[in-house]
């Protein structure tokens, strides 16, 4: 279920309340909120400006261009505004904690996986990332801890930083191939479809 459209720090308290925060770190904070009219579940990331490069000044077309990723196995992101030096997104809540968490767990009990779920995550993530490529998107930190599990065991890969947007072949550097990550998170790349098409090229006749 999509949540209704929040566009600020005003529309966003008179539509949901936090519940809890349920992560935080050097990279920001994650909030647990919940919408007030259903009692449906989301995810606040707030992440501040001065961690994104020039200052978050291109963030939010940026984020507004992974709102459009839509598929069962990404992090949906619904929206994003800035407030008092920080960028607030607002995602899907995956309930069943990180792929991460998940191997740790077993490892601490000496068992493996059935093999049937481990092919089953496997063939979710490569969905997600199929998806992600034919959008133009490399994900860049693709790992155990960036991938969310609801208690179904539905997939939800972590797209959350923009490192760069190239929606324009004049805005990518003749001496580059691709636009590479310039801030100081690890985080997915969009590429325009100029620079992608360069660089197959390029590999393809260097190989």
């Amino acid at each position: 279920m999509q949540p209704p459209a929040c566009d600020g720090e005003t529309s966003f308290a008179s539509l949901f309340r936090e519940v809890r925060e349920v992560g935080r770190g050097a990279h920001g904070r994650v909030i647990l909120v919940e919408q007030t009219s259903n009692r449906a579940k989301y995810v606040l990331k707030q992440i501040p400006l001065e961690l994104l490069p020039s200052g978050g000044h291109t963030a939010l077309p940026e984020v507004e261009v992974l709102c459009r990723l839509a598929h069962p196995n990404i992090t949906r992101l619904y929206g994003a505004w800035k407030s008092d030096g920080t960028l607030n997104i607002l995602m899907d809540y995956a309930d069943g904690g990180t792929l991460g968490d998940k191997i740790k767990e077993r490892s601490c009990m000496t068992r493996l996986f059935d093999e049937d779920i481990v092919i089953d995550w496997f063939v979710q993530i490569v969905s997600a990332l199929e998806h992600m490529h034919a959008n133009s998107v490399i994900h860049r930190d693709l790992k155990a801890h960036n991938v969310f599990l609801t208690s179904r065991n539905i997939v939800k890969a972590s797209l959350v930083f923009l490192s760069a947007v190239c929606p324009s072949r004049s805005r990518v550097p003749s001496h580059s191939h691709y636009c590479v990550a310039i801030s100081k998170l690890p985080t997915p790349l969009l590429l325009d479809h100029h620079a992608r098409s360069r660089n197959s090229a390029r590999t393809r006749y260097s190989s």
